[in-house]
């Protein structure tokens, strides 16, 4: 499938002038603004922006790699605020509904974030447990400001701020609310301080938020969506190197829903560092066959979604090690240069089956949505039920080749399944970092296809004892629907 470059909306330029939106116009962007904007200190230069969480549609983890993945923006939303204060002091405020937190906000001393953007927490970190799981929220949100002061795209404050976070989408890291901190903090920056952030500088801070600073090494997908994502459409966005490529739209009666399994293991993030670890042994492993054999006539970009299914099959699957120690693999070729991941000696990797889930998911991602494209083009719904089967394929993939399934999860997509055509449902896979998390669904917008979902929802209540939550409505990214109110003059730069 021939992809495409598209010029993106541009984001509001720092010298145009900004309409300052009143309390009503923020509310019809949505509620949660006014209750930002009221934790918030009153009489004093102010500024809140939302974005959206994003669903995984198609690719999930493959994306550092080199593979396009495919998200597309929801409508649940993360709303961050801050005003200017004057204690050298950057506070946090957790926004629950119209009430602030009841503990006191995090902090850090704007001297200390100043002197080392590397760090960055709160100043008492042995009280972490007591908040409620906010100090993610936390280091999202300083640590947006160090990455854009640390890039020089932000001139330092001169005084302090105190910022104020709310959020529909709780802690689900599944439904990409690192990502959409990171991008309302750095949405209301943009207006607070009348800097232009450039779109490629904007998704550059967000991914080294998630990776510095909440140690997740995920690429840039997610926050090119919350950032640039257009409702109701699926984004196609490369990883390596980074490319926001065009959108497929999605008719009214074909929607992307996320189902909460309320299922999470507290490994994930270490077993997706592993699988991502295992996936570049794999592919260093490629490269020295292919420089052995082809030297230089080789054309390979050292990208392993350049590899086709049915070249690494026929060249390199069988001589690929099903499995091999860390040091093994340390003393006979070293590490593998993935700056985020590092072999451990006494860690056994499951080489072969990672590799080839990244090589296969590459392939079914860009099937997916060739396939979407050419039913809504040629209005033949009937293809969208050729585009679940690779939902499902997905599915099966991320449980048996990588090990991030779950028997809740399992449980989810195989009632879907059943479900199938008679209720509109075209397929389903576990998304994100799987082992629990989020299931993806794509259907048709009709009665009997969530009343499907709630009977399904019903029993893996009863069968599990957990509570589901559905997921489903679409917005458009931060930097693509304006959605930023601003108060006041930037009168707090040096």
């Amino acid at each position: 499938m021939k992809q495409e470059t598209i010029a993106r909306k541009p984001m509001a330029s720092a010298t145009a002038k900004t309409p300052l939106l009143g309390k009503s116009a923020a509310s019809s962007i949505s509620p949660l603004i006014d209750d930002v904007l009221q934790a918030l200190p009153q009489g004093t230069p102010r500024a809140v922006a939302r974005a959206p969480g994003r669903l995984d549609v198609f690719g999930g983890i493959t994306e550092h790699c080199g593979a396009t993945v495919l998200n597309t923006p929801i409508a649940d939303h993360v709303c961050v605020g801050m005003a200017s204060q004057n204690d050298g002091i950057i506070s946090v405020l957790h926004v629950n509904g119209s009430k602030k937190n009841s503990h006191r906000p995090y902090t850090v001393k704007l001297s200390a974030l100043l002197e080392s953007t590397d760090a960055g927490g709160p100043d008492d970190p042995d009280s972490a447990n007591e908040r409620n799981g906010f100090d993610s929220a936390f280091r999202c949100t300083v640590g947006t400001i160090a990455e854009s002061i640390r890039e020089g795209l932000l001139p330092p404050p001169r005084q302090g701020l105190t910022l104020a976070v709310g959020s529909t989408l709780g802690q689900s890291i599944c439904a990409g609310i690192p990502a959409a901190v990171a991008g309302a903090t750095l949405a209301a920056l943009s207006r607070m301080f009348n800097v232009e952030f450039e779109p490629s500088d904007a998704v550059r801070i967000c991914q080294q938020v998630q990776n510095r600073w909440l140690g997740i090494p995920v690429g840039s997908a997610d926050a090119a969506c919350v950032l640039f994502g257009e409702a109701h459409t699926i984004s196609q966005i490369r990883g390596i190197p980074y490319a926001l490529q065009r959108t497929i739209p999605l008719p009214e009666d074909v929607v992307l829903c996320g189902i909460e399994s309320g299922v999470s293991n507290e490994k994930a993030k270490e077993k997706y560092g592993m699988i991502r670890t295992a996936a570049h042994m794999g592919r260093l492993l490629i490269e020295r066959i292919v420089q052995h054999e082809d030297g230089e006539r080789s054309t390979w970009d050292r990208i392993l979604p350049s590899i086709s299914v049915a070249e690494y099959v026929r060249r390199f699957r069988d001589r690929i090690p099903t499995k091999m120690k860390g040091k093994e693999f340390l003393d006979r070729f070293g590490e593998t240069g993935d700056p985020l991941t590092h072999i451990k000696p006494n860690q056994v990797y499951k080489i072969r089956s990672r590799t080839e889930h990244y090589i296969y998911e590459s392939a079914r991602a860009l099937q997916f949505a060739e396939t979407v494209s050419q039913a809504i083009q040629g209005d033949d719904r009937t293809r969208l039920f050729e585009a679940g089967e690779l939902m499902y394929s997905s599915h099966w993939s991320y449980g048996q080749r990588c090990g991030l399934g779950t028997a809740e999860t399992d449980s989810l997509v195989s009632q879907l399944r059943d479900e199938g055509a008679a209720s509109d449902i075209y397929g389903a896979r576990v998304s994100g970092m799987g082992c629990g998390g989020m299931v993806t669904v794509m259907m048709r917008a009709t009665s009997r296809g969530f009343e499907a979902i709630d009977r399904i929802l019903e029993s893996y209540g009863k069968k599990t004892g957990h509570n589901a939550k559905i997921l489903h409505g679409s917005s458009d990214g931060t930097f693509v629907d304006g959605a930023q109110a601003s108060s006041g003059a930037s009168s707090i730069l040096r």
